[in-house]
């Protein structure tokens, strides 16, 4: 598949080469229309900022799921969390149940 993409790039840089050389090709002009661009991004820049607005306030008022306070989730290491000795795992295997 490498080889493949690899001799279709080669054919297509050959080709522009080749072209180009022979003036197969003549001037190509890119306009940027910059206030459709301006305008566009603004756009985009309001919907981001809605968005985050509306993810804050809803936050503040709890209706997004799993919003538990940092606080109330227990955290790794602390003496909430129980702690798997040695000889528990053979207490408490299946077979014994």
């Amino acid at each position: 598949m490498r080889n493949l993409l690899a001799f279709l790039a080669a054919a297509t840089l050959t080709i522009l080469g080749v072209g180009w050389y022979l003036g197969w090709f003549r001037t190509v002009n890119i306009e940027l229309n910059t206030t459709k661009i301006k305008e566009d991004l603004n756009k985009g820049s309001q919907k981001v900022q809605q968005l985050l607005e509306r993810n804050r306030k809803e936050r503040a008022e709890g209706q997004t799921p799993g919003s538990e306070k940092a606080s109330e989730k227990p955290r790794r290491g602390t003496d909430e969390e129980p702690v798997m000795i040695e000889g528990q795992f053979k207490t408490h295997s299946p077979k014994q149940q």
